[in-house]
């Protein structure tokens, strides 16, 4: 969950050393991280970053928030994007790719700020050096942001596309995870000053890579459709295990529970919402999956190999045309699923020709990111922070 948001006057006072003087210190940093939990990855990478920045400056304090569950109107915001999303992508679709008109933007930023003008007042802006924005709906309240003197900072979670509300101009820093969404931002008019590329925070940051493909005795698969659990996941699973008797395969249903009940009569394994699931990905030699961008980026760096379930339309499309360029498979039936896992990988569990080929296209796509993290001094400048506690 995410945690409480404290205020930053409720940090202890340095100890008091020699004659009554306070221990000269560096001034802690103080940064306010925005998400929402609509769709796991915001959140995720939200306490990624949270981590990471903590682990580089211990003395910095760094708060997660969600504003949008104190407007009423918001509230039911997860639970309808996981319904739409779900059930009707069509009505989903058509939203996101009306936000590709100016006018459209226009009013709905008007509509977003409104609403959450009370909300972002709360959040005590003024009290913290750095904003940082990890979902794109808060972009549009950039100027509030601004007006409170607070450094703001927008962390695009999104790899190979994404909404035009990332790119909104006034924000101090825009942090892009790949040279796609550089040129996304520079098309949009952004300084090209103000665009840093740097890898995507995840959970699963600390694990170290797969250095080869290591199948033993089955062939492990792990069969993953987001916190929502959606797409053929069960068609992917029976397919698997219908085209190779020594697999397998692991479903995790996220909060499906309709999908784990109908696995219970499966020989795949069913389970329900794992927390950082991404640290499990080592134990696996194949994951499937829709190309959610926080669930590619953390199998790109722990070189774990992978194929593609249909995504959502419109927010991961631009993730499933890049992917489909490399020639990444696709499982979007059961009998696709017995077909691709036949094709790249022999029955004494080596790598086929195309599975040696797939492997060094998803290992090029993989080094053509960036290596490093953003770092507290990039997000929080320390002579920031010291000209504000002046």
């Amino acid at each position: 969950m995410v945690s409480q948001l404290l205020s930053p006057t409720e940090i202890d006072h340095p100890p008091l050393t020699g004659q009554g003087t306070h221990e000269t210190a560096p001034p802690s940093r103080r940064v306010l991280i925005l998400t929402a939990e609509i769709g796991a990855g915001h959140t995720s990478t939200a306490r990624a970053l949270k981590r990471h920045l903590e682990c580089e400056d211990e003395l910095a304090q760094v708060d997660l928030a969600e504003p949008i569950n104190d407007v009423p109107s918001f509230a039911r915001l997860p639970h309808v994007y996981r319904f739409v999303t779900a059930y009707m992508p069509i009505i989903w679709a058509a939203f996101y790719y009306s936000r590709k008109l100016k006018m459209v933007r226009r009013l709905y930023g008007k509509f977003i700020r409104r609403r959450l003008r009370l909300a972002i007042t709360q959040l005590r802006v003024e009290e913290y050096d750095t904003v940082v924005i990890t979902y794109s709906m808060y972009c549009n309240c950039i100027d509030s942001f601004r007006q409170a003197g607070a450094r703001t900072v927008v962390l695009v979670t999104d790899l190979f596309g994404g909404p035009h509300e990332w790119f909104a101009s006034g924000a101090d820093q825009y942090i892009v995870p790949t040279k796609q969404m550089v040129d996304m931002a520079e098309a949009c008019k952004i300084d090209p000053e103000r665009i840093l590329l740097r890898r995507l925070p995840t959970l699963a940051s600390d694990v170290e890579p797969r250095v080869t493909w290591n199948a033993h005795t089955a062939l492990r698969i792990l069969v993953i459709g987001g916190s929502e659990g959606l797409g053929p996941l069960r068609a992917a699973a029976n397919g698997i295990l219908r085209g190779r008797r020594n697999a397998s395969v692991t479903v995790v249903c996220g909060n499906n529970q309709r999908l784990k009940r109908r696995l219970r009569r499966s020989a795949a394994f069913a389970e329900g919402y794992v927390e950082e699931v991404a640290t499990t990905y080592q134990n696996y030699d194949l994951v499937v999956t829709k190309p959610g961008s926080v669930t590619v980026m953390e199998l790109l760096h722990q070189n774990v190999p992978f194929v593609l379930l249909p995504g959502i339309p419109g927010i991961e499309a631009g993730n499933t045309r890049l992917l489909q360029r490399t020639r990444t498979p696709r499982i979007r039936s059961l009998r696709e699923a017995s077909l691709v896992t036949r094709h790249l990988v022999n029955h004494d569990l080596s790598l086929s020709c195309d599975g040696i080929q797939w492997l060094d296209i998803l290992s090029k796509l993989r080094d053509s990111l960036p290596v490093d993290c953003v770092s507290i001094e990039e997000i929080a400048p320390v002579y920031r922070a010291t000209k504000l506690r002046a």
